[in-house]
């Protein structure tokens, strides 16, 4: 019994860590992780039918709009 807790431990440890450490994001064109943000909500809008013509299937229509918004 003593093994299963301590691998449930070691488990919850090794996972816990890397939900616990992650700040919140900004979008940015400045800083890789904002970039990166960035990209996959306008991927995501791009492939959308309820957005506008200009930015369907145009991922850079969709980046620019967002840094606008």
């Amino acid at each position: 019994m003593s093994q299963t807790t301590t691998l449930e431990t070691l488990q919850t440890q090794a996972v816990a860590p890397r939900q616990r450490d992650k700040a919140p994001v900004a979008m940015s064109f400045f800083n890789m992780d904002g970039f990166e943000l960035m990209q996959r909500i306008a991927k995501a809008f791009s492939q959308a039918d309820l957005v506008p013509k200009q930015y369907q299937g145009n991922l850079p229509n969709c980046m620019i709009a967002l840094d606008m918004a």
